[in-house]
């Protein structure tokens, strides 16, 4: 489920980056709202049946062979912020956008308050905002207005997504395709930050993530031959690329820039256009890595 947060600031922050930094104030606001006791999830003593819990603690497959194949799971939630323009007008509006996968999207009547809990709480501090509305997109961009704040909530119009959809109801891409990577990417080999990003280290990256996504929020394997199309990858070169590290500030740097590639296999198709939805590297479910095509 992709949702539009329409978002309303009487006054510029001083952070630009604002929203790249919510994670502590969205985990805060969903504690309170689930109404969990504990400071953080996975404690001794913490009830299992917890929302806060379920939703944070990444739980591990109990398939070892899962374990290696896919890592720690991702949260149920992508965000996609923006970086706010450096502006003097005061009642600024810009759109947050957040992704709910698997069972998250059953529980929209708790994001939604906790996303207002959020903007009413400490992140005040920084951020003076309030949620003006909130959309459901489709596949090509529709959008149905499914909330605004103390007129109503219309849970009959949301739209759901899936990778089958995506596929489905979607053109596939042209020939020539620029990809764009809008919110700094930390992808991290041998322990060490990236500083080039080849088209195939870009789409090893989504198949990692595509299949991870899909294995603990879709609860199965996807079926790709993930080697054979590893390999397939090395074959595609950027035909022009402009990637460079961009460091924001202490701790939100990454790989930022665009290139463009030539003949798209079919197969390589679902993992960029998924990847518009999930981003990837490290941070992604709160902004980082995000993907444009064009």
């Amino acid at each position: 489920m992709h949702l539009i947060f329409t978002v309303r600031l009487e006054k510029q922050p001083k952070n630009l980056f604002i929203f790249f930094g919510i994670r502590p104030f969205f985990e805060e606001a969903f504690r309170t709202v689930a109404g969990c006791t504990s400071s953080r999830p996975g404690i001794q003593g913490h009830i299992a049946c917890c929302q806060y819990h379920e939703t944070f603690l990444q739980s591990l497959a109990g398939d070892s062979f899962a374990v290696r194949r896919h890592q720690k799971p991702s949260f149920p939630f992508i965000f996609q912020p923006v970086i706010l323009p450096n502006s003097a007008n005061t009642n600024l509006t810009v759109e947050l956008g957040l992704i709910l996968v698997g069972k998250a999207v059953h529980s929209i009547a708790v994001y939604l308050e906790v996303m207002q809990k959020m903007f009413a709480g400490e992140l005040r501090q920084k951020a003076v905002a309030s949620v003006v509305k909130v959309e459901s997109i489709g596949y090509r961009g529709e959008r149905s207005i499914i909330y605004e704040p103390g007129r109503y909530f219309h849970p009959g119009t949301f739209q759901l997504l899936s990778l089958q959809g995506l596929t489905d109801g979607v053109a596939l891409l042209e020939d020539r395709v620029k990809v764009s990577i809008i919110a700094p990417v930390r992808i991290i080999v041998d322990g060490r930050h990236m500083r080039e990003i080849c088209f195939s280290s870009l789409l090893r990256s989504l198949f990692r993530r595509v299949s991870s996504m899909a294995f603990y929020f879709g609860g199965s394997e996807s079926g790709y031959d993930f080697k054979w199309l590893a390999k397939q990858s090395h074959l595609v070169e950027w035909e022009n690329a402009e990637f460079h590290w961009d460091e924001w500030e202490k701790g939100k740097g990454g790989m930022v820039g665009y290139g463009y590639v030539l003949g798209i296999m079919p197969e390589f198709q679902l993992f960029l256009l998924a990847g518009r939805y999930f981003n990837i590297g490290k941070g992604a479910a709160f902004g980082f890595g995000q993907i444009k095509l064009n």
